[in-house]
């Protein structure tokens, strides 16, 4: 009983000394308050996804994070304005990232708005930049075509279906 009242204080106390160290780079750095909270929160949130997996406070701590990204880029530069769309953007990719990597779950959803938000972002800042990427679109989709089927005949249907292979009269997989 002693050791986890030792245990519980040791944790106040670091919290305590965190949230002074963390009020004290906030004087110093008044430009950056903005940012700074919004990483914490973001922070703050993905403990419960880590602890008990709970999508919910992914998402929500990813987007923040994002969010305190946007605020500590455009405390730092003047030479970003609506940066919004990028940090948000990384904050899909990074909901991407987590859940590939600690589910071992790939969905498409966060990695395809992640990408489309950052480029958007981009092009607002740099309009040559979608100009390149359209011209250079067509050879990239060509590229991942080519690649595509290559990959598609190396595999065996039993291998692209979940259930050995097995298809309807009209030639698609079936579960």
């Amino acid at each position: 009983m002693e050791g986890e009242q030792t245990t519980s204080r040791n944790r106040q106390t670091f919290a305590l000394i965190a949230s002074g160290l963390v009020l004290f780079i906030l004087q110093l750095f008044p430009a950056m308050r903005d940012a700074v909270l919004f990483l914490i929160l973001g922070g703050i949130l993905l403990i419960p996804y880590f602890l008990k997996k709970n999508q919910a406070c992914l998402i929500a701590g990813c987007m923040m994070a994002g969010i305190g990204l946007t605020k500590l880029i455009d405390s730092v530069s003047a030479n970003y304005q609506d940066f919004e769309a990028i940090g948000v953007g990384v904050g899909f990719v990074a909901i991407f990232t987590i859940m590939a990597l600690f589910e071992n779950k790939i969905h498409w959803w966060p990695i395809f708005t992640g990408l489309v938000l950052i480029l958007t972002g981009l092009g607002s800042q740099y309009p040559r930049f979608i100009k390149g990427l359209t011209q250079s679109g067509t050879i990239l989709m060509m590229i991942v075509g080519m690649t595509l089927l290559v990959v598609g005949t190396k595999q065996t249907p039993a291998k692209l279906s979940p259930n050995g292979g097995k298809r309807n009269k009209s030639g698609l997989f079936y579960e």
